[in-house]
């Protein structure tokens, strides 16, 4: 049986100070614009895929590291479950598992009190992508990134607000034009919500470009619209 185990630094473990946590950040990263600002050993494909979903505190901040004993394994997912993720949930950097390895240690393992297994955690990031989904939004408002180069962000902002109910926090870098994540926040109980204080505060300028990158693979276009 295959397993990952991470070792932690000392002091990481939090979970005895964690008051709990107030809301979710669900983070989607457009590939090809990532890979431009972060040495990538493999292309990125063309889609909004997942970064994570991660707790976090109105007042700011966030829980991390909450149980440094409850070690990811893929093979506490199930077998549909780690088919979608290797579309939707890919690594640029490395390999996907320990990228999720990561997500989990980091984040899920503070998500526990409402998402108290891996699966749990996994899954329900998985359906608030699909439910939210970025690129059917954006499709709808004939945007379309995979051959527009340059958007609006207020085109952009608005077909997302109109699709979701809520507006979206956009995060650039380089010039404040290179669009790379996507965030979207919800309430404990999976309802989405407006993003507060720092999380609603778009690092964008006027404009936004899209890189190109690979075609979405055969084998993925049942997960990616």
């Amino acid at each position: 049986m295959f397993m990952l185990v991470h070792v932690h630094a000392a002091g990481q473990c939090e979970k005895e100070d964690d008051p709990g946590f107030d809301f979710f950040i669900l983070n989607r990263q457009w590939g090809p614009n990532y890979c431009t600002t972060t040495k990538c050993p493999k292309t990125a494909y063309e889609a909004f895929t997942l970064h994570g979903l991660w707790p976090q505190y109105n007042n700011g901040g966030w829980p991390q590291y909450c149980d440094c004993y409850d070690v990811f394994s893929t093979n506490n997912l199930a077998k549909s479950t780690r088919s979608s993720m290797a579309c939707n949930w890919v690594s640029y950097k490395g390999s996907d598992s320990s990228f999720w390895d990561h997500q989990w240690e980091k984040h899920g393992t503070c998500s526990t009190d409402v998402l108290p297994s891996q699966e749990k955690y996994f899954n329900k990031t998985l359906e608030l992508d699909e439910k939210y989904d970025i690129g059917t939004a954006l499709s709808n408002a004939e945007i379309d990134p995979q051959t527009d180069n340059s958007v609006k962000k207020s085109d952009i902002v608005e077909a997302l607000t109109a699709a979701f109910g809520v507006a979206p926090t956009l995060k650039c870098r380089k010039n404040r034009n290179i669009l790379v994540e996507i965030w979207l926040c919800f309430n404990k109980d999976y309802t989405v919500r407006s993003c507060p204080g720092k999380t609603a505060s778009s690092t964008c300028g006027d404009w936004l470009y899209f890189e190109s990158g690979d075609e979405i693979p055969d084998s993925c276009l049942q997960y990616l619209p």
